[in-house]
């Protein structure tokens, strides 16, 4: 009973909110006939455009659909037509074009340069297409300068050739001309690194080594290798190991020593008259321990090369040698006038001239005349 009565509170209505509603409903009834009637009396006219009305539609419509297919040029793209506007191109074959002339058809210093590296390591354009490749060419700077590009077909034709006539030789890399590496297939790039390896670096000791010059792949040196010889009695030993004998060229070549540390070795080997232990090694100026280490398992000693000195010689004589220094020499010279010279080792060892650290250090280089 009580759900009935609640429903019909709020569901039951009174004589004006039934009115209300039966008004609406009529103004809501009335405008859905009027709008049918009006569609069924009232005919749509036609428009009547002049011709040049509708070839202006038309051309507008034309436009949207061109504006719609035409990609989005960045602020780059647009410098680059805009550039171009300015300039006056002309025909060029990019396997010969100069760097000059290169710039004059609107490549910048880096994009020429990027050109002329290319052909010097070998590269040809023997398509359109391979001018797009080099680095740092637009693709729209590309496709303004295409229908300018003239390839010399006949060049191709005879690269191509040449290709086919490469002969292969056996041959030694230690020896071999540069025209004889050209005739092997290498370029004119290749054949100069090979040239200038052997020549500043060091020598090929073994067939891989020719993969360590620079512009020679894996490719190029597995057509070569069987072809590479290289003499069993090459030298490939140091005259000597030596530590007091042994050159500077020795040590960078066999050693693997760096440069730089295989002339200070031998600077402090002269100044010293000789090396007494392998130790003294670590002395050598910014000397680099693992090298040092390195070296010290792969050679020899011989004190007996030590050249000597005679501590009654001049003082200038003495300042030359690394362990003397001048508080030594002012003893010395302080000795030497009070005893005017050494007669013997023990004499200068009981001198006190030299602390007994600084003795065992300089006695071996030591005598009396």
């Amino acid at each position: 009973m009580k759900l009935r009565n609640i429903i019909r509170e709020y569901f039951t209505l009174n004589k004006r909110e039934t009115k209300e509603i039966l008004v609406l409903a009529f103004i809501i009834l009335s405008t859905i006939v009027f709008s049918l009637l009006t569609d069924f009396f009232i005919k749509e006219k036609p428009i009547n455009l002049s011709t040049a009305d509708s070839m202006e539609i038309q051309q507008f419509l034309a436009n949207l659909e061109q504006g719609q297919e035409e990609p989005y040029l960045n602020r780059l793209d647009q410098f680059i037509i805009k550039m171009y506007d300015t300039i006056q191109l002309f025909e060029f074959d990019p396997n010969t074009t100069t760097l000059s002339d290169l710039k004059k058809l609107g490549l910048t210093e880096k994009q020429a340069g990027n050109v002329i590296s290319y052909r010097e390591k070998g590269g040809k354009f023997f398509e359109k297409d391979d001018f797009r490749k080099i680095y740092s060419i637009r693709h729209k700077q590309y496709q303004i300068l295409e229908p300018y590009i003239k390839l010399n077909i006949s060049k191709q034709i005879s690269t191509s050739n040449a290709v086919q006539n490469i002969e292969k030789f056996a041959f030694n890399p230690n020896t071999i001309s540069i025209d004889s590496l050209k005739l092997l297939g290498l370029t004119d790039y290749q054949a100069r690194n090979v040239i200038n390896y052997r020549e500043k670096v060091k020598s090929f000791k073994k067939k891989s080594d020719l993969q360590k010059v620079y512009g020679i792949d894996s490719a190029k040196y597995l057509s070569l290798e069987n072809y590479i010889n290289l003499p069993e009695n090459i030298d490939e030993k140091p005259k000597t190991n030596e530590i007091n004998q042994i050159e500077a060229s020795e040590l960078i070549k066999f050693f693997e020593v760096e440069t730089k540390l295989a002339f200070r070795i031998i600077n402090f080997r002269n100044n010293l008259g000789g090396f007494f232990t392998k130790q003294q090694l670590f002395e050598v100026y910014e000397a680099d321990s693992i090298q040092i280490s390195k070296l010290i398992n792969l050679i020899s000693i011989n004190p007996s090369y030590i050249k000597k000195i005679n501590i009654n010689d001049s003082s200038a004589v003495l300042k030359r040698h690394p362990y003397i220094k001048y508080k030594n020499i002012n003893r010395i010279e302080q000795y030497k006038l009070q005893h005017k010279r050494f007669n013997s080792l023990e004499e200068i060892k009981g001198s006190g001239v030299f602390l007994p650290s600084e003795w065992s250090k300089i006695q071996p280089y030591l005598n009396i005349k």
